[in-house]
């Protein structure tokens, strides 16, 4: 790439974020909102001096914390799919890190690696396979720790974590079926709602796109974000209470930013688009 063409292209892709900038800011003008308010929950505990052999704190340092970052380019270049992969990664890099650091806490952080290969998300839901005294106890201590939060969710805080989970990693397929309805997921889902609404047929893939006249995406951003924001409490709340890792005022804290983002939720899905 030349510079007359690398500078061609910088502009290009400067003019396309400040349009979708503009854009964001008429429909959704919370969306900014809730990303740095996920930046902000994330970032309180990085300040915090790590321990090295905790699996929970280097996801949340090394993974989550770089990967919220990202967040708001994929949103002004109008990317979806770079945001379910995103979501979907930070839920299950946590998780794994609350197993580990739950039944192998004395263990060196190379011993939990090394036993994390063998972890699946499903399991926690509906293990039919190695160690399910572990996945069950674990998903029932995460839901009593949690218990004050399932009618707000209507269903059991593992179960909604999980259902998340999966939805998301339906997009990380060529075509699914989803839970909702007959609808169809998966890239040629995006491909098809892309073509039906005659907005860029590159959401498929990765390449920025312009926002302008695509609320549908926008309000997928909107509805991944403020979940992947509760998500993320969850389980910094449960990994806080089952591992003693955080004190009393701390959880406190945390409880409250879940509260705030259970209504968070239920106020988008309320908005008619």
């Amino acid at each position: 790439m030349n510079a007359q063409t690398n500078e061609g292209f910088c502009n290009w892709i400067c003019d396309l974020y400040l349009s979708n900038d503009e854009t964001i800011m008429d429909e959704m003008p919370g969306l900014a909102d809730e990303f740095n308010e996920l930046i902000g929950d994330v970032s309180r505990l990085i300040t915090k001096e790590i321990d090295s052999n905790s699996l929970f704190e280097y996801a949340l340092r090394f993974i989550t914390h770089p990967l919220v970052y990202s967040i708001p380019l994929i949103v002004l270049g109008c990317m979806p799919y770079h945001l379910f992969y995103t979501a979907r990664l930070i839920i299950e890099s946590l998780t794994v890190g609350l197993y580990e650091d739950f039944w192998n806490r004395d263990w060196a952080f190379c011993e939990k690696l090394k036993d994390a290969t063998d972890f699946r998300m499903g399991s926690l839901v509906n293990c039919g396979g190695p160690r399910c005294d572990r996945y069950v106890k674990l998903g029932q201590e995460i839901n009593e720790v949690l218990g004050w939060l399932k009618d707000e969710l209507g269903a059991e805080p593992v179960g909604f974590i999980y259902g998340v989970y999966d939805a998301l990693s339906k997009m990380m397929h060529p075509i699914t079926r989803m839970r909702c309805g007959d609808s169809i997921g998966g890239a040629f889902g995006i491909a098809l709602t892309a073509f039906a609404y005659e907005t860029p047929p590159m959401r498929v893939i990765l390449q920025p796109a312009k926002c302008e006249g695509d609320v549908k995406v926008l309000k997928a951003f909107y509805i991944t974000i403020t979940h992947m924001k509760l998500i993320t409490n969850m389980l910094i709340y449960a990994w806080g209470s089952l591992v003693s890792k955080l004190s009393n005022e701390e959880l406190e804290d945390v409880r409250r930013r879940i509260e705030d983002g259970v209504k968070a939720i239920r106020q988008l899905m309320n908005i008619k688009y």
